[in-house]
């Protein structure tokens, strides 16, 4: 893994002052110019923000080319990450489309918590049972239920819209969803990550969608929690479905956000072509933990 070349700690301190605006100055020089006439030349300091944008480069290049070579024989697939205390992302095939599975049901939580908000509300007892058993088991009938309940792809589509999601695209049926890495993350990313009073989401709805997501099932928490360190939490929600259109080959997505210690990062692995069900469970965990060891979070 490249060396970053500034501490580990300024550049947390850099990123998180340079999403409230801060700008790196370089103070003039003044004072006595011992009698030789005329003031001190100055000196350029080093701009710490770019020092640690060219620290994230360096190793976003070094990955990819892990993750090229990963890809060489492999079922396709494509990675969305931020680092939500800096606010750098990272994509490899990040703007290539897949189609959801059940990832979709995170899209469809976060529209019908969108509009509870709209209508000055907590959800229902109804639609807490409903989302309960759409994330924490992944209930079909239950996602086709709150699926309805928003107005299906034009609701979706409406919400998306809300939240600046400009690769996904909703389908009648909704597993049938396509939506690229990259967006995948940013809707993560705006559904649990704090955002102060100008962000998309209540304290109650991130709440409530990080406690559905860090509660699914045993046998439903694989995934990016591959990349999840001892002590850390993952939040997810993952896909899997099996297309008759590919030859029967498999989807299996996995998307998130890892968080603990000194971690906060959004992942999202997106892949399609799996021979089976096992195989693609494997493949999503390899690429997450690859991505998060390469890039050095």
């Amino acid at each position: 893994m490249p060396r970053i070349p500034v501490p580990f700690a300024m550049l947390t301190a850099i990123a998180v002052a340079a999403v409230v605006g801060a700008i790196f100055t370089v103070p003039e020089v003044s004072g006595d110019d011992g009698g030789r006439g005329g003031a001190a030349p100055a000196t350029s300091a080093p701009d710490p923000l770019a020092e640690a944008r060219r620290a994230w480069q360096v190793r976003s290049d070094a990955l990819s080319a892990a993750l090229a070579g990963y890809a060489a024989g492999n079922p396709e697939f494509g990675v969305g990450l931020i680092d939500n205390r800096t606010g750098f992302t990272y994509g490899y095939l990040g703007d290539r489309a897949f189609e959801t599975a059940s990832v979709a049901k995170v899209d469809i939580l976060a529209a019908v918590l969108l509009t509870a908000q709209d209508e000055g509300r907590e959800l229902t007892a109804r639609e807490s049972r409903l989302a309960g058993l759409m994330i924490g088991v992944s209930d079909n009938a239950a996602a086709s239920s709150l699926y309805d309940q928003i107005g299906g792809a034009d609701g979706l589509r409406a919400a998306n819209a809300r939240l600046g999601l400009t690769g996904t695209v909703p389908d009648d049926s909704w597993g049938l969803t396509r939506t690229t890495p990259s967006d995948a993350a940013r809707l993560i990313s705006a559904l649990l990550v704090p955002d102060g009073a100008e962000g998309p989401f209540s304290d109650y709805s991130r709440q409530t969608a990080e406690s559905l997501m860090t509660s699914v099932d045993a046998d439903q928490a694989w995934g990016i929690s591959a990349a999840a360190k001892e002590g850390e939490r993952a939040a997810l929600k993952n896909g899997w479905l099996s297309r008759d259109t590919e030859d029967d080959t498999w989807i299996v997505n996995s998307a998130g956000r890892i968080t603990g210690g000194d971690v906060d990062l959004t992942l999202v692995v997106l892949s399609h072509g799996n021979k089976g069900f096992g195989s693609g469970v494997d493949h999503v965990r390899k690429v997450a933990t690859m991505t998060r060891e390469r890039i050095g979070l």
